[in-house]
């Protein structure tokens, strides 16, 4: 969502200059844009509220490393080659890309790690039907 209201942004910024300088053609366009934003930022305030309401609490930069050197573990468990690409903030949405070599070929496993500590009820798992990992992370796509 954020790169998606930044690039909204920018286009709002573009059409309102060319307003500003007389090339009303564009207003309509700046107000659309406009638009775009405010529903972007409601949708926004809405997942968050969801959230809230779901009892996740607080995002630690200490739980979700605890997390992630969990899943590390896992993989190297099974005999897998992790590889932690979530520093790479390239929007490929997930943190992990665990590969599997077997006779048959290569398995590479895509995993979201998701650490987060709240109450209880806020754990949950999400994962993809046949995965593994105890419910520490969503797992998608080969």
């Amino acid at each position: 969502m954020a790169a998606q209201r930044r690039h909204l942004e920018e286009r709002r910024t573009e059409y309102d200059e060319r307003v500003f300088r007389g090339e009303e053609q564009f207003r309509l366009q700046r107000d659309e844009t406009l638009r775009r934003i405010e529903e972007l930022e409601r949708r926004r305030q809405a997942k968050l509220e969801a959230f809230r309401h779901l009892g996740v609490v607080h995002q630690d930069p200490e739980v979700e490393r605890a997390a992630m050197a969990f899943v590390m573990r896992y993989e190297r468990e099974r005999g897998r080659e992790p590889e932690d690409v979530s520093a790479r903030h390239d929007g490929s949405g997930f943190d992990v890309r665990s590969v599997e070599r077997t006779p048959a070929g290569e398995r590479v496993r895509r995993i979201e790690v998701k650490g987060r500590w709240g109450p209880p009820r806020a754990w949950s798992r999400s994962r993809t039907p046949g995965a593994g990992c105890g419910g520490c992370a969503s797992e998608g796509g080969r």
